[in-house]
């Protein structure tokens, strides 16, 4: 009882000199000028759509404006087309844009695609991607331990004739959902070798789980990865903060194409 009651007073001191140690400190921050901020993602086979918003200052309100009334051009082997202000909602994944067409990609593996945005205050943002070839899932296996559980486990080849990079997600019963995997991979360590890769033991018998494996461009890989660290460090006030990496001129956000490959499996 002796020992309780003095560790209890030496808590209460050091609290009390923390208290005593507090001070207001006034920081005069630089006046943030925002910018254009753009997410835009070209996928085969599907309409151009993209988001554009106005970046804030750390303190400023949590949400960004949608930018209204930009010339939205997409550039392709001299072709130009302009992405109308449509905005327009997908209610199979819930997201919205405020610039759509109608228009739907081929993708072409030859040549790349550039975006340029010019708002009405004159900024300008640019940006070039390119499609690259799908990565083939060869398994998703259910493989379960000794209480009826199931992770899933993913098997694909790397090519060894290029450096890959990869985004790997694992959804349960339906397609858009509560990730229970979503993985960043490159081939550091697996060049040209069969790459394994398993999640959490989050599923059960009777569950289907969707497995969509992103081939990345480089500039969206260190885009994706970049944001992933940012937002751990928002959380952790003792983890490194860094810049997100961003492949837009003039701006912020991202353009990327998606290309990939799906499976399913249902658990038993």
């Amino acid at each position: 009882m002796k020992r309780i009651k003095q560790t209890y007073i030496l808590a209460v001191l050091a609290g009390l000199g923390l208290a005593a140690c507090q001070q207001d400190i006034d920081v005069d921050l630089p006046p943030y000028e925002p910018k254009l901020v753009v997410e835009c993602y070209l996928e085969d086979g599907q309409p151009v759509r993209l988001t554009l918003l106005e970046s804030r200052g750390y303190l400023d309100v949590a949400s960004l404006p949608l930018v209204d009334g930009a010339t939205v051009v997409l550039s392709h082997q001299g072709q130009n087309d302009t992405i109308p202000n449509v905005p327009f909602v997908d209610r199979a994944t819930g997201k919205s844009y405020n610039y759509s067409s109608p228009r739907r990609i081929k993708a072409s593996y030859e040549s790349p695609y550039t975006l340029t945005v010019t708002d009405k205050r004159g900024r300008t943002l640019t940006a070039t991607t390119r499609f690259i070839k799908p990565v083939a899932i060869k398994s998703i296996t259910p493989e379960f331990n000794n209480k009826g559980e199931a992770y899933g486990l993913t098997k694909f080849d790397d090519n060894p004739q290029q450096k890959n990079y990869y985004r790997l997600t694992l959804t349960r019963n339906i397609r858009v959902d509560t990730l229970s995997l979503d993985a960043l991979l490159d081939d550091a360590f697996s060049n040209g070798e069969e790459i394994n890769w398993g999640s959490g033991y989050t599923f059960k018998p009777g569950d289907t789980i969707h497995a969509t494996l992103y081939h990345c461009t480089e500039d969206y890989y260190k885009f994706l990865t970049t944001v992933q660290s940012a937002r751990q460090a928002n959380v952790n006030p003792f983890a490194a903060s860094g810049e997100v990496i961003s492949n837009i001129r003039g701006g912020l956000g991202i353009f990327a194409t998606l290309t990939y490959d799906y499976r399913s499996v249902v658990v038993k």
